[in-house]
């Protein structure tokens, strides 16, 4: 079966937990809060979680990744860096005025130049520092009908890009990943992204002020 892409806004932060379904299995990423609508997720999906992801260590993004670990019976894959991220989850929550999640530790790390399946589709793994050091994000190319689409997290999103204001953000670095690793991607890719809409490499390409020059991040 080709790849389907489904997501769900969650938190106080409106993140969207991916799930992505291919060939009757799934990889599930950034279980960032209220599990409950992420099992609804998962449900509609209709296929067994094979891989659990963060795209990055954020707080909204890893809410409920012990539960998610838990429950699912799989180890939570992210980025070597990630790593410091989720050793700090009591001060993320302070920061953002939010409950302490539990605790979690990598079971995986994955970086530039891997790939991850689902079913027959594999999407390559690009990181994309500059929002977060960690940040990851993964790109799965045309398959016959189906166009090719990408896994964004916190990097580009819909008229905008990620916040460069947090701890390990930088603008300069942020903008070249986008460069280099994002705007060479066909017009025609999907990108499902962290918060917001889902967009297209073309039409951010050509209307996003920050990717076009219109704006500058600070």
């Amino acid at each position: 079966m080709a790849l389907r892409i489904f997501q769900r806004a969650v938190g106080a932060l409106q993140m969207n937990a991916t799930l992505a379904v291919a060939d009757g299995e799934a990889i599930l990423f950034d279980p960032g809060a209220e599990w409950s609508r992420i099992l609804a997720m998962l449900d509609e999906g209709g296929a067994p979680v094979r891989r659990l992801i963060a795209t990055h260590g954020h707080l909204d993004h890893v809410g409920v990744a012990a539960q998610a670990v838990a429950e699912l019976g799989l180890p939570l894959e992210c980025h070597p860096l990630c790593a410091d991220w989720l050793a700090n989850l009591e001060g993320q929550a302070r920061m953002f005025g939010m409950p302490a999640p539990e605790p979690i530790e990598p079971g995986g790390f994955l970086d530039e130049g891997d790939t991850v399946a689902v079913g027959d589709t594999r999407f390559e793994v690009l990181h994309c520092p500059g929002h977060s050091p960690d940040s990851l994000c993964f790109f799965a190319p045309a398959s016959g009908e189906v166009p090719p689409m990408l896994v964004g997290g916190d990097v580009l999103f819909r008229d905008s890009v990620g916040r460069t204001d947090f701890v390990g953000g930088d603008s300069a670095q942020l903008m070249v990943s986008i460069r280099d690793k994002l705007m060479p991607l066909p017009d025609e890719t999907l990108v499902f992204p962290g918060h917001g809409l889902q967009t297209t490499i073309g039409r951010e390409r050509e209307k996003n002020p920050f990717v076009t020059g219109r704006l500058r991040l600070a």
